[in-house]
């Protein structure tokens, strides 16, 4: 069957800090330091938009999603 598997962080959000909610298709293609690098730059459409490209460029094919917020 199928699953789904959940990973949870704690933290304290202050503004202008970003969170990513993203697929495995999106994480598998990237290192902590690269999501973090490509989250963080430019506005979130083109953060979410390199971080897409990069994930495609490394050879994702499929169920590459995610969801870049700002509070």
């Amino acid at each position: 069957g199928q699953y789904v598997e959940f990973s949870f962080l704690h933290e304290t959000l202050h503004r202008t800090d970003r969170v990513l909610l993203c697929s495995d298709g999106l994480c598998a293609y990237h290192t902590e330091q690269s999501i973090a690098s490509l989250a963080g730059g430019g506005d979130l459409r083109t953060a979410t938009r390199a971080l897409i490209a990069e994930a495609c460029r490394g050879g994702g094919r499929g169920n590459i999603t995610c969801v870049l917020v700002e509070i």
